[in-house]
């Protein structure tokens, strides 16, 4: 009866929100379309505000925010923190100068009371790209290793331009949620 009431309930409980940030022009959409087509993503136009899809991971019905990353539009998602279940932080691996600005919006959303104990997954994304930074450099320049995130946070090098190891987000969350 148990696993028949577990089965019950999943049908009617709401899709979890899945949020998908980072800075301007990190691959945050095309991460979203790999994740929702589980194909290449080679086209997307620069997000003004947010696109919304529905994923599947294991049993959960996921609704992914991919919100926009301009300076002026991370002001927003706060809007979008209320009834987050997790944390899509996606970060370019080829800008290094972007490391810190990064770094200090990681920080600043993994401070938000409001995301608490939530898993967080950093995509270091266009790893195909020359003279991109691996993961062990990606973690040390967002400092993942020596702030207090309280939660479980993974790094994983990715490329959604060729589809390369993007599921492995979907995965870690799967054994996470």
């Amino acid at each position: 009866m148990g696993n028949l009431w577990t089965s019950l309930k999943a049908l009617w409980a709401p899709p979890m929100h899945l949020l998908v940030l980072g800075l301007d022009n990190a691959g945050k959409t095309a991460i979203l379309y790999c994740l929702k087509l589980n194909e290449e993503v080679t086209t997307t136009m620069p997000t003004i505000g947010f696109n919304v899809e529905e994923l599947q991971i294991g049993n959960h019905t996921i609704r992914a925010f991919d919100l926009g990353g301009q300076t002026a539009i991370r002001d927003l998602w706060c809007m979008y923190y209320e009834g987050t279940g997790a944390v899509i932080f996606v970060i370019d691996s080829a800008d290094p100068d972007r490391f810190d600005e990064a770094r200090k919006e990681l920080h600043a959303l993994a401070a938000q009371p409001t995301l608490a104990g939530r898993p967080f997954v950093i995509l270091a994304n266009k790893q195909d790209l020359p003279h991109s930074r691996d993961v062990e450099e990606i973690r040390h320049a967002l400092q993942v290793d020596t702030h207090c995130f309280g939660r479980d946070i993974h790094v994983i090098g990715c490329s959604a331009k060729h589809n390369a190891r993007v599921y492995l987000a979907v995965q870690w969350l799967a054994e996470h949620i």
